[in-house]
């Protein structure tokens, strides 16, 4: 997809309980597109595996799993932010707040007087 699109602005929305729900890896894609995560929800949700041994994968996911408030469900918060939200959220602190706020200061701060 991104060999499609190759552009910089061309990015993914991540929920990590959708992951969860079809039985994959919630963490691997922080790593494998680090550099594409534009938006990333912080959803959680819990699998009911004794329903899911009923009705089976195939089912529709409302039959075996639940959306859960952040910290409810089967997400492991610390892994999840220790693998790429850290880094990216210093980074961010760093390059958008002090960065971006620096050069607003350079550029817009007040002239001093030229009578002095």
């Amino acid at each position: 997809m991104f060999e499609d699109i190759p552009s910089k602005n061309f990015g993914l929305n991540y929920d990590p309980s959708h992951m969860i729900w079809q039985q994959m890896d919630y963490v691997a894609p922080l790593r494998d597109f680090k550099d594409r995560l534009f938006h990333i929800h912080a959803k959680d949700v819990r699998i009911d595996r004794h329903r899911l041994d009923q009705v089976g994968i195939m089912a529709p996911p409302n039959e075996y799993h639940t959306p859960k408030l952040t910290g409810m469900g089967d997400v492991t918060w610390g892994h999840f932010l220790t693998a790429n939200l850290i880094p990216v959220t210093l980074g961010n602190i760093i390059g958008g707040g002090l960065m971006i706020g620096l050069f607003y200061w350079l550029v817009f701060r007040p002239q001093r007087d030229a009578a002095r």
